[in-house]
């Protein structure tokens, strides 16, 4: 097999792959990144750092050098560049395989990080982060016990999400109560009683939240 035919299969499986992958993500209704960047819902669940539903405090997103779209991109450059070289303009093998490789290696490049940036924007401009959620107001979903779980749900940055939580100071709260958002520890939401919460129980002379038995 001579050099032009290596660069045609080359470009010809890299352009095979691309089409099939192309049609297959159009037949399944594709993938969103994660499992969501398409759909912030309830329990919603990511673990590189932002904080949806039931939040990691730490990592980032990390994105391979070596995956099947940058590599499909260097087979299918490779193939071209290394085709045209050899057909179009005459060139020796010494000369056009340097140029073949170096022009995958950058197409292949270029792919990697501009699905870097896309990634890093969509996910700064969609999923809240720990410190844009502290003193945010909650809704009680499952009432919070006074040494326990319970899960709250919150709105930020235009869309809802659930969390699991602990009580702050102890105190328990009902479903459909307003609580504020303290700190996160983990995956858990530490919370405390809203003032309208608090003035509300004044009002009624109540010293802790309705639908807990004393």
């Amino acid at each position: 097999m001579g050099i032009e035919e290596v660069y045609i299969f080359f470009f010809v499986v890299g352009a095979i792959y691309a089409l099939i992958a192309g049609v297959g993500a159009g037949v399944f209704g594709g993938h969103t990144h994660d499992g969501g960047l398409g759909g912030h819902d309830l329990g919603h669940d990511i673990n590189h750092g932002a904080v949806p539903g039931y939040p990691i405090a730490h990592g980032e997103v990390h994105l391979s050098t070596v995956s099947p779209v940058t590599i499909t991109m260097f087979v299918t450059a490779f193939g071209g560049v290394g085709l045209i070289a050899t057909r179009t303009l005459a060139l020796p093998v010494l000369i056009s395989l340097p140029i073949a490789l170096a022009s995958g290696l950058l197409l292949a490049a270029m792919t990697f990080f501009a699905f870097a940036k896309l990634f890093q924007a969509t996910e700064g401009s969609s999923e809240p982060r720990v410190s844009e959620l502290v003193g945010l107001e909650a809704e009680v979903i499952t009432p919070i016990p006074s040494q326990g779980l319970g899960e709250i749900a919150y709105v930020a940055r235009g869309s809802r999400f659930t969390a699991p939580a602990r009580s702050e100071d102890g105190k328990p709260h009902s479903a459909h109560s307003t609580v504020l958002i303290e700190r996160v520890v983990g995956s858990v939401f530490c919370v405390r009683k809203s003032m309208d919460e608090r003035f509300r129980d004044l009002a009624l002379g109540e010293d802790q939240p309705r639908g807990f038995l004393r």
